[in-house]
């Protein structure tokens, strides 16, 4: 560097320094000086996390242990843009079930924020369905992530006043869950 002042110093003052600076930060980055590549974090909000302790994971490593009664997360390790991103519920918090919304996808240039965990207690309870006379067969129970119970079956009596359609007639019933019905 000391070579090129000596070499510019014929030239004018306010042009010299220009020359310098374009010199110096093509050096710069041409010895690897400057900001390396940006990255980005991966979080989000956490509801109903009442008791114990959740830990997520992003891409089947990154664990991160989250506390009772917090609202939101954020994995230590950053990402660059472009890297892809999967957040699972490595470890459930004992009496709860958590699930993962919008847990997956590609960073793009920005922090993401909008990953949702959603912890509720199990569903306990006995819900009654039938109309009194008639036969009413439950032939399939299913879950969803939120927590949601859905049966079906078949009946001969007209559920909660519908009109029978015909000698038997299919149904799905689903419940909230809190075990309300939908």
């Amino acid at each position: 560097m000391h070579q090129i002042t000596k070499l510019l110093s014929f030239i004018n003052h306010p042009i010299r320094n220009c020359i310098l600076a374009v010199v110096s930060a093509v050096m710069l980055v041409s010895c690897g000086g400057g900001s390396g590549t940006p990255t980005y974090t991966i979080g989000g909000t956490i509801s109903g996390l009442t008791i114990g302790s959740l830990v997520p994971k992003n891409n089947n490593g990154d664990d991160l242990t989250i506390s009772a009664n917090s609202t939101s997360f954020s994995f230590t390790t950053a990402q660059a843009s472009g890297v892809g991103y999967a957040v699972t519920v490595a470890t459930q918090p004992s009496g709860l079930t958590c699930s993962v919304t919008n847990g997956s996808g590609t960073i793009a240039s920005a922090n993401v924020t909008n990953v949702g965990v959603a912890c509720i207690p199990p569903w306990i309870g006995t819900k009654q369905l039938g109309v009194a006379g008639k036969y009413t067969y439950g032939r399939s129970v299913a879950t969803d992530t939120n927590g949601n119970v859905y049966v079906s079956g078949d009946t001969d009596g007209g559920l909660d006043g519908n009109t029978l359609t015909g000698t038997r007639d299919f149904f799905v019933t689903k419940y909230d869950s809190s075990g309300v019905k939908q």
